[in-house]
């Protein structure tokens, strides 16, 4: 049974398009769609469908043409809400070392230098980074930088983290102890995300619920609450008949919007 959360973000009738005259390309459509305090939203899609599109005005980073986009129950634009965003690639300062990059958004709002280090040093240890904390990003592989990408996304707290597919450029065996880890914190901090992924599997592991894109443009086809008990057994969470269950409806709503998004992807 789902626990009724208070509405942090609300879509209503969003709408985004780009370019003009015959070249206008309409990249998401009438989205509805609301996300409660402390849930992990999973969103996929075929490529192209304005998932990215979607973060972006999540992140107001963009306007929608149409629509309304509220936070807390007020206009995006009037809201005071703090935005954390995780990308694939990360994008961690060459120049600094892995505890400064950390401490980076805390020492912009200002906290104080013990406060921050405190906080930047808990996190690292919690995601098996303690003992990197001076090392430059160039000398830590690509699962530990982007560790240290969704530490410093969370190290400040913000109401909300959006994250663009955070994993999809790790190994199997990385991408498993980064869901993990992802898992644990976002419990114990109640953290609000929207996760983009392309990985149905990794849609279920990590949602609350699970939203599934048309093809461009991009509308909700479908959302469907994932109804797996926390903590979740992520080693054997592929067995339960729920899981299954998940898999084969989503894959079936998700399989045709692939099929037709892939002639304007050759395109």
């Amino acid at each position: 049974m789902s626990i009724p959360r208070e509405p942090l973000i609300e879509l209503v009738g969003v709408s985004r398009s780009f370019g003009r005259g015959a070249g206008r390309v309409v990249a998401v459509r009438d989205l509805d769609l609301t996300v409660g305090e402390g849930e992990i939203i999973t969103v996929v899609g075929p490529s192209g469908c304005g998932k990215s599109t979607l973060l972006n005005m999540l992140a107001r980073l963009d306007e929608p043409d149409a629509g309304e986009l509220r936070f807390r129950g007020r206009p995006a634009a009037e809201a005071d809400v703090e935005i954390g965003y995780v990308t694939q690639s990360d994008s961690l300062f060459p120049w600094r070392t892995l505890l400064a990059n950390v401490e980076y958004p805390l020492e912009i709002r200002g906290v104080p230098k013990a406060e921050r280090r405190e906080r930047a040093m808990a996190l690292l240890a919690r995601v098996g980074l303690a003992g990197f904390e001076n090392h430059l990003p160039r000398q830590l592989s690509g699962g530990m930088r982007q560790r240290g990408n969704i530490v410093r996304a969370l190290v400040y707290e913000p109401d909300i983290v959006l994250m663009d597919e955070p994993f999809g450029a790790l190994d199997a065996q990385t991408r498993l102890l980064q869901q993990r880890q992802l898992q644990d914190i976002c419990a114990e901090e109640r953290t609000t995300v929207v996760f983009i992924t392309h990985d149905l599997q990794e849609a279920i592991l990590l949602g609350d619920r699970v939203v599934v894109m048309t093809a461009r443009p991009g509308s909700i086809k479908l959302v469907r609450e994932v109804g797996i008990d926390r903590p979740r057994d992520l080693d054997h969470i592929h067995e339960q008949p729920r899981f299954q269950h998940l898999v084969t409806e989503l894959w079936d709503a998700l399989r045709d919007e692939v099929l037709r998004a892939a002639p304007a992807v050759a395109s």
